[in-house]
């Protein structure tokens, strides 16, 4: 009898442990509050450094979402719909010009996003939040292609 009371603990002791906890990162969070998240949890930042980099991170994220509407809208718009044969050399230079221009307001977002960080989180970190979202990233593209595919399992139902 013990012997089975003991093997049952054994298989149940999973459960128990996790009982409330949900899977991280959680499935049915947007994506950014997900990436927000998993770095979050793999840094281990005490509520200071997570407070400060929840804030800078929705402004970065802002940030590269604007200027990815002004990249559509100046310089894919125009070089997808077939109408680049139609534009004279002058418009052609402006898109080229717009596409320089956006490249370096990228620059300039990643490189004060950095600093940022650095003001929050000692450099180790900073090089390990890369990583990170990095890995988040290629995690993510493979989950996609897997359910592009039909590889992927189910998605949990939304709340």
């Amino acid at each position: 009898m013990k012997k089975y009371l003991f093997s049952l603990l054994l298989l149940l002791a999973p459960a128990l442990i996790m009982r409330g906890q949900q899977p991280f990162p959680r499935q049915n969070m947007p994506v950014q509050e997900r990436k927000l998240a998993f770095l979050k949890e793999r840094l281990m930042l005490n509520k200071n450094e997570s407070e400060k980099l929840e804030k800078v991170f929705y402004e970065y994220a802002e940030q590269k979402r604007k200027l990815n509407e002004r990249f559509k809208k100046e310089v894919l718009d125009k070089v997808r719909k077939g109408k680049l044969q139609e534009l004279d050399e002058k418009e052609q230079m402006e898109v080229i010009d717009n596409k320089i221009e956006i490249d370096r307001l990228r620059y300039e977002i990643q490189r004060d996003y950095t600093r940022k960080l650095l003001e929050i989180l000692p450099p180790l970190k900073v090089i390990m939040y890369f990583k990170l979202e990095r890995e988040f990233n290629r995690k993510l593209m493979q989950r996609l292609k897997e359910r592009r595919n039909g590889n992927a399992p189910p998605r949990p139902p939304k709340r």
